[in-house]
């Protein structure tokens, strides 16, 4: 199976015979502390940093519904 939406995660979850708890951690990329001017300048450019979460969200399976309302 080839998940590549949000609801095809939540068809898959269906499909399971026990009730699947879904962790969503949603996150975003910020230049650590000390960074290299070489660090900084990939940082500007799109690239690296590192990935800091910043909403953590959990559901069971009977509460999934799809993401088009």
């Amino acid at each position: 199976m080839q998940i590549s939406t949000f609801d095809d995660l939540l068809a898959a979850a269906r499909q399971q015979p026990e009730p699947q708890r879904l962790l969503l951690v949603f996150a975003r990329a910020e230049l650590p502390d000390g960074a290299s001017a070489a660090e900084r300048a990939r940082f500007e450019a799109g690239q690296g940093g590192a990935l800091v979460p910043q909403v953590c969200v959990t559901s069971r399976r009977t509460n999934c519904r799809t993401s088009r309302r």
